[in-house]
């Protein structure tokens, strides 16, 4: 699966539930980690969340990924982009000085959210994803 978006964006952060285990993984052709017991790939997530990719001159992000026939493991994409304030079409106007974004979040930013569902015909119709 290859994951894009024509817009420029800076980060993309890649989700899906525990539940659905997987044999085997490569990301950007590099293979992911694998528990040393159950040799599955990526055990220890943190909540749902797979991966965080920061998108470096709009590069693609490929997912090889290996899972049992009868799995239909359902993604949740969210890429970011940190240019709300410089988005005209929002008109978000830009804090006073006195004010201090929040630490550890998104500031600033537009962020879109998109689903998939693997081993099921998906039409995709943003331009955020794509699969191949």
């Amino acid at each position: 699966m290859k994951i894009y978006s024509e817009s420029v964006i800076q980060r993309l952060e890649v989700f899906c539930d525990t539940t659905y285990v997987f044999e085997d993984g490569k990301v950007n052709g590099r293979d992911v980690y694998k528990a040393k017991v159950s040799k599955k790939a990526l055990p220890n997530r943190w909540g749902n969340r797979m991966l965080s990719y920061y998108v470096t001159n709009n590069e693609p992000l490929e997912l090889e990924l290996t899972f049992k026939a009868d799995v239909e493991p359902e993604f949740q994409f969210y890429a970011a982009s940190f240019d709300l304030l410089k988005t005209k079409a929002l008109d978000v106007k830009p804090r006073p000085l006195e004010q201090m974004s929040m630490p550890f979040v998104l500031n600033d930013a537009i962020l879109r959210k998109r689903y998939v569902t693997l081993n099921k015909p998906t039409v995709v119709t943003d331009s955020i994803l794509s699969n191949e």
